[in-house]
C-alpha cells in the first residue's frame, strides 16, 4: 500500500498524530500567548532548575503529538540532518506500534528554514513508512 502525501500549509484532512520541528530546549514550538499558570511558583522554579536539554535526534512523545529534536543552538551548526533521520526512524516505530493511519508532520528542517523546503519534503517522501499509515500531511510554513 502506498501512503498518500499532501504538502500544504492548510490542513487537508483530520490527523491522529502531529510532529513538530523542535530544538533541544523545546522553545521553537512555544507559542507567544500567555496562559494562566495553575502551578505554585515554587513548583515552577524547581522544574526550571531541574530542566536540561533533550538530546538532538530524540523524538519526544507527548500525548497525540511529538517533538522532533533536530536543532541544537549550542552547536556551531544547529540543524542536524542525521537527527532528522533518527527521529523519522523512531516515528515509524511509533506509528507501527500504534497502528496510526494519519499523520501531520512539519517539514523537518524546512519548516523553520534551516534547509530548503524541497529537501525536507524529499526526505519525508523517501521514508519507508509503515503499511498502516494511509495519509501524511506535510506541514509547510504559511
Amino acid at each position: 500500500m502506498t501512503t498518500e502525501i499532501v504538502v500544504s500549509s492548510d490542513q487537508p484532512f483530520e490527523v491522529e498524530f502531529k510532529v513538530f520541528e523542535e530544538d533541544t530546549w523545546l522553545v521553537m514550538s512555544a507559542s507567544n500567548h500567555i496562559r494562566a499558570v495553575r502551578e505554585p511558583l515554587e513548583e515552577l522554579q524547581n522544574r526550571a532548575i531541574d530542566q536540561s536539554p533533550l538530546p538532538i535526534g530524540r523524538l519526544e512523545l507527548r500525548g497525540n503529538a511529538a517533538f522532533a529534536v533536530v536543532h541544537d543552538f549550542d552547536r556551531a551548526t544547529p540543524f542536524s540532518e542525521s537527527a532528522v533521520q533518527d527521529c523519522l526512524v523512531d516515528l515509524c516505530r511509533h506509528i507501527e506500534e500504534g497502528g496510526l493511519k494519519s499523520l501531520a508532520i512539519q517539514a523537518l528542517g524546512g519548516f523553520h528554514r534551516a534547509e530548503p523546503l524541497e529537501e525536507s519534503v524529499r526526505r519525508i517522501r523517501e521514508t519507508n513508512w509503515p503499511d498502516c499509515l494511509e495519509r501524511i500531511w506535510v506541514i509547510t510554513p504559511g
